[in-house]
């Protein structure tokens, strides 16, 4: 009954979304939690941590625009770039996408999703390599 209310409250572009969904054998389709969940992961917006690192560290105090002001917008920016976890190899890679000077090559790793050390490294020998 949870799910049937659910689904009419959300109204045809969510029922749309409901039906698009796909479910394991763990997942129910008529238990709320389970739907909560699959709309919950639908709704969340896809982070790109190198991305939003980047926009960080890119960040400088505009003319006109108070020290408080400044410090209230690296404040949100700060909240996307998962500074609580940062590891020894992220690091690494942020500052490889930050210092390279390939344009094009950064451009590509800033739109790769979850990007690693690894694979950054591989992409900027490739570029150099191309180049040479």
């Amino acid at each position: 009954m949870q799910v049937a209310t659910f689904l009419t409250v959300i109204g045809p572009e969510g029922r749309d979304v409901f039906d698009a969904f796909t479910w394991t054998a763990d997942e129910s389709r008529n238990k709320i939690a389970d739907v909560i969940a699959k709309f919950d992961f639908y709704c969340e917006p896809r982070k790109n941590i190198p991305f939003e690192r980047y926009c960080f560290n890119r960040s400088q105090q505009q003319s006109g625009e108070s020290i408080d002001q400044y410090i209230t917008a690296l404040r949100r920016l700060a909240a996307n770039c998962a500074f609580d976890s940062i590891t020894t190899d992220e690091l690494l890679r942020d500052r490889i996408i930050f210092g390279i000077t390939d344009e094009k090559v950064r451009e590509r790793l800033l739109r790769s999703e979850n990007i690693d050390l690894q694979k950054t490294v591989e992409m900027c020998r490739a570029a150099e390599t191309t180049k040479a």
